[in-house]
């Protein structure tokens, strides 16, 4: 075999691994329904959820019984305990929202690199030159 022939043959097994990658991620977001609060509140009331694991800002479950469209497993943004009393008392069906920070974080990697290799320029043309420190 040629080192051209070697490189298509990694390829098609890499782009082949890549497709497998792909469905499985599709096949695992199918098995997971997502649910708004208020439905949550309401199956749990109901006695229809089996466990959950809780994060600071989603509550994941496994329920006894699957939903219309065969999930048995959820995901649920929370939502604050006071809001949600408020809203459940006038019937309004409400899920919580989770901000992305993405480009926020961003800037504040980059934004202090951008303004210290400025800052390098100016003290890199401030220092003397010419002369020899003295040891």
């Amino acid at each position: 075999m040629t080192k051209n022939t070697r490189f298509n043959i990694g390829f098609a097994i890499a782009a082949i691994f890549g497709l497998f990658l792909v469905q499985y991620f599709i096949a695992a977001a199918s098995q997971i329904a997502p649910i708004p609060y208020s439905d949550f509140q309401q199956m749990l009331r109901q006695g229809k959820i089996a466990s959950v694991g809780i994060s600071d800002r989603i509550i994941q479950g496994t329920l006894k019984e699957p939903l219309p469209g065969g999930q048995k497993q959820f995901v649920t943004t929370r939502v604050d305990p006071e809001i949600a009393g408020e809203l459940e008392k006038h019937g309004v069906r409400f899920t919580g929202q989770v901000e992305s920070t993405f480009f926020r974080d961003l800037l504040s990697w980059v934004m202090p690199v951008l303004l210290c290799s400025d800052c390098g320029g100016i003290s890199e043309s401030a220092r003397p030159r010419g002369r020899a420190l003295a040891a």
